[in-house]
């Protein structure tokens, strides 16, 4: 008996349901974006893109460095980046900056870090390199693991007695005309600094 009681209490709600749909066809039917709608949808596509493409630095320091391409020799090219500049906006001095890259005793709490080039977001692993400060990058301009076989392209690793990043190729791994793009940054406080170095592979 009662099998059969919920048997009518379904074929109750479905009715119900049924009729339903029939006096609000809106609710059944498939809605049909209008144009206000349409462009709403756009607007928030576009803010998200461009909140995405967007980086999140006090101040951006943009730097090339083209490297010969290479099938079999690793590569080091010097990179000096603005240090003084940094170090005005962290308001500390130069000296000051790079003890604290080092990370030496008493030094202001620089921390190194990473954004990753196709989501912008942050990767706060200061190096994987032999540096304190620096990483390995694959084609897309995102960190990877160290001396990756399948996915490392080029490393920037920081040399803290010369204060100079040292960049090069994993060999083999690159094509000429290769140009890849990455943020190493650096954070103090709540001011953050954006190193961009464009990495352009040549012919010899």
């Amino acid at each position: 008996m009662k099998r059969i009681c919920h048997l009518y209490i379904m074929l109750f709600s479905l009715t119900i349901g049924l009729i339903g749909c029939g006096d609000n066809t809106g609710f059944c039917e498939e809605h049909v974006l209008t144009q206000d709608e349409i462009a709403e949808i756009a607007r928030q596509d576009s803010i998200n893109e461009a909140q995405q493409n967007s980086i999140d630095a006090d101040l951006i320091l943009e730097y090339t460095v083209e490297d010969v391409v290479s099938a079999s020799s690793w590569t080091s090219k010097t990179l000096e980046i603005d240090l003084d500049t940094i170090a005005e906006l962290f308001g500390i001095t130069t000296d000051e900056l790079a003890a604290g890259i080092a990370g030496e005793d008493g030094a202001p709490e620089i921390e190194g870090f990473a954004i990753e080039a196709t989501t912008h977001d942050d990767n706060s692993v200061a190096s994987n390199t032999s540096g304190a400060w620096g990483h390995w990058w694959d084609t897309s301009g995102d960190v990877c693991d160290t001396y990756n076989q399948d996915t490392s392209a080029f490393y920037a690793e920081w040399n803290d007695e010369d204060n100079v990043f040292a960049i090069g190729q994993y060999p083999g791994h690159l094509s000429v005309g290769d140009s890849i793009t990455v943020l190493e940054c650096l954070k103090y406080n709540d001011l953050r600094v954006a190193v961009q170095i464009t990495y352009v592979v040549t012919a010899e």
